[in-house]
């Protein structure tokens, strides 16, 4: 009797040790008298800690495996993301929620290889999401978000690969073996001996309410991101769910359109800042800036992209839905639901891969066109294109002329990686810098794509307009790319352009002076819905936002009003 009591007894001072330990941090960190402790997630935290060192007796030596689990928290702190205390109890109980669930399911001591074998992996297994955080951390500078894992699933093997080989860093390369060595000696000497005090049956199902506590862990470093995509991509599915119940709203059109070809061009990951028609000092862009002085094009100085990532800002920039409504994205007519309801023949033209992880929101909104052409065949497995993107213009050549005709062209343009994406007779600038050499090739690359898309348009007789923008920015001069977990304002700053045919500029004087007014006023590509119907003569009258419309004399260019990364984050002016 005498030592059950004495186990009893100090399984409880244990716990009540560790729970002052925990709110006394609490006290010293946010001065909280009485913290909101409302969820019983920290009462089984404190039971599976006070089970594991009265009855696991490795557990004082796998101790630092639980330091260095709970460190990965700590990143969030390193990158100056918002961190609320429920965070770290989360991140607390998840990873002594695995450490009891994995020591609850230790062989016995006569599997002595097999159980060495058991606490390494185990010990592999509960680090790992802290592993995981700091490669994100030491390649990325940032924390692992819901955008993070969405970029990732929506890339292939062969970028991801690309992409991994230009962020490795030194500390990274150091601490892994590090890591592997120390997780080596710890599990040596931990899968050694008895591993339960006796008798073995009760601390076993004692330890049974560690997956209790992982259950009731809701916010930890391996569940949470992925909840967060599955709400994001719920927006999507809701998205596609809905377009008839969107169709039906496109009536009662007003309808101004002449016949003719508009072109819509989306470029990829193209910085305005390293474009030598926006003032950049390299010669990267010899054909626009011939064209700065043409009456046939308007060029916009003070544009930013919405988001930092393509499938986000895409979904907005070709739907009603935009940062300054409160509409939601599955009730948002697309860009080519509202060109067929007026009447116009769509065609989507794509260099980009088609499938990833998933369809990609933009596949559906462009599988609504009535000619797709995707000239990436790769379906996501490979990096590397099919055609480089001037065979783009092609399609075009041989597209029937019809009365009305809306195309959409997207291009791979400045995607990561840099070099994959222009032929090797392009690679003509270098320095001492060759990250910043490689994007600003595909600059110079993506110039002459757009001079032979132009010849290609001014040379049909049905060519009526073309806009120009980019999806968002690279931040390449801090040879960061574009996650917007560590976002800097580099990764809006975006090209916007625009071009007209002799035609479409003498019968539309009003709206050409509008906008040749407007060159210097401030602007987002969450608008481009608004500004490729006003171009094409399209208004929705239970959808039109003057204010939006930069083609419109109602036209809002207060700059203040202009947000990014979805409204969260004020424009910093370039």
């Amino acid at each position: 009797m005498r030592p059950i009591l004495h186990t009893f007894l100090r399984f409880a001072a244990t716990g009540l040790a560790i729970f002052a330990l925990i709110y006394g941090l609490h006290l010293a960190v946010t001065c909280e008298v009485f913290p909101p402790w409302n969820d019983v997630s920290i009462f089984f935290t404190c039971v599976t800690l006070s089970l594991l060192f009265t009855f696991y007796r490795p557990a004082l030596r796998q101790l630092p495996l639980l330091f260095f689990a709970l460190s990965a928290i700590s990143v969030r702190f390193l990158t100056g993301l918002l961190t609320p205390a429920w965070d770290l109890y989360g991140c607390l109980s998840f990873s002594v929620a695995t450490w009891g669930i994995l020591a609850l399911l230790s062989p016995p001591a006569r599997f002595v290889r097999g159980r060495a074998c058991y606490v390494f992996l185990a010990g592999f297994l509960m680090t790992l999401p802290a592993l995981v955080t700091w490669s994100c951390y030491f390649m990325t500078g940032s924390f692992p978000q819901p955008e993070t894992l969405l970029a990732l699933l929506q890339t292939n093997v062969s970028e991801a690969a690309g992409y991994l080989s230009g962020h490795l860093s030194l500390p990274l390369l150091l601490c892994l073996p590090l890591y592997f060595g120390a997780l080596f000696l710890i599990s040596g000497k931990s899968s050694t001996g008895e591993l339960f005090s006796r008798p073995s049956l009760l601390p076993r199902l004692a330890l049974l309410v560690a997956p209790a506590s992982l259950a009731l862990s809701y916010s930890n470093p391996v569940t949470t991101p992925w909840i967060g995509i599955k709400d994001y991509m719920k927006a999507y599915a809701d998205f596609e769910q809905k377009s008839k119940e969107r169709t039906s709203r496109l009536t009662n059109l007003t309808i101004s359109s002449a016949p003719g070809l508009y072109v819509l061009a989306i470029g990829e990951s193209e910085n305005s800042e390293h474009m030598s028609v926006y003032g950049y000092p390299r010669p990267t862009t010899p054909w626009l800036s011939s064209r700065r002085n043409d009456p046939h094009f308007l060029f916009f100085d003070d544009a930013y992209s919405c988001y930092v990532q393509t499938v986000p800002a895409l979904s907005y920039a070709l739907t009603a839905k935009n940062q300054y409504n409160d509409m939601s994205l599955a009730d948002a007519p697309s860009l080519i639901e509202a060109a067929k309801a007026a009447g116009f023949h769509t065609v989507w033209i794509s260099n980009q891969v088609r499938f990833s992880a998933w369809d990609t929101p933009t596949t559906i909104i462009a599988s609504e066109a009535d000619e797709q052409h995707w000239r990436n065949s790769h379906l996501g497995t490979t990096a590397d294109l099919d055609v480089y993107d001037d065979a783009l213009a092609e399609e075009l050549t041989s597209l029937k002329s019809s009365e009305k005709t809306l195309v959409i062209l997207h291009y791979m343009g400045s995607h990561m990686p840099y070099a994959y994406h222009h032929p090797k007779s392009c690679e003509k600038i270098h320095s001492d810098d060759p990250y910043r050499d490689q994007y600003d090739d595909t600059i110079l690359f993506h110039d002459y794509v757009m001079e032979k898309l132009y010849e290609t348009l001014s040379a049909r007789p049905d060519f009526q307009t073309l806009l120009y923008f980019s999806d968002h920015s690279e931040a390449i001069d801090l040879h960061l790319d574009h996650n917007p977990t560590i976002y800097v304002p580099e990764m809006t700053y975006i090209p916007l352009y625009m071009a007209f045919s002799d035609t479409y500029l003498s019968a539309h004087p009003k709206l050409i002076g509008n906008l040749a007014a407007r060159q210097k006023s401030r602007w987002t590509n969450d608008l481009v819905f608004d500004t490729q119907l006003a171009l094409m003569g399209i208004r929705l009258p239970d959808l039109y936002e003057p204010e939006n419309d930069i083609t419109s004399d109602h036209y809002d260019d207060t700059p203040d009003r202009f947000k990014t990364l979805f409204g969260t984050r004020a424009i910093t002016a370039k």
